[in-house]
């Protein structure tokens, strides 16, 4: 029980530090961020017993708690996609600029 508990305290700690980076737009230090987030849901989830096997309270703990972490996951990763999305569109306007250059330098005889 204590493991899952360890578990469950990493991935909510993960998750807490993915959303806080998403927040203040540190887009270098999330990339980092996911893959710790990424490898503590896969930890917890190695032991993860069935909520049969838990005492009516330690369950009902864990749900509230695993609430909030994927409460914090679904904002970390609505911010990480807007990112995403913002990201794209620069890459295609500079590829777009890029296109418009070099037909010019063919144009003109660059």
């Amino acid at each position: 029980m204590s493991e899952l508990l360890s578990r469950l305290d990493a991935l909510a700690a993960s998750t807490q530090q993915l959303l806080a980076l998403a927040r203040a737009e540190q887009w270098d230090e999330v990339v980092d961020a996911i893959q710790v987030q990424t490898a503590a849901t896969e930890a917890f989830a190695q032991v993860n017993p069935p909520a049969a096997q838990l005492p009516a309270t330690v369950a009902a703990e864990l749900a509230a708690r695993l609430s909030a972490v994927r409460e914090a996951h679904e904002e970390a990763y609505s911010r990480i996609d807007a990112w995403r999305d913002e990201l794209g569109r620069i890459l295609q306007d500079i590829d777009g600029a890029k296109q418009k250059s070099n037909r010019l330098l063919r144009a003109y005889g660059g």
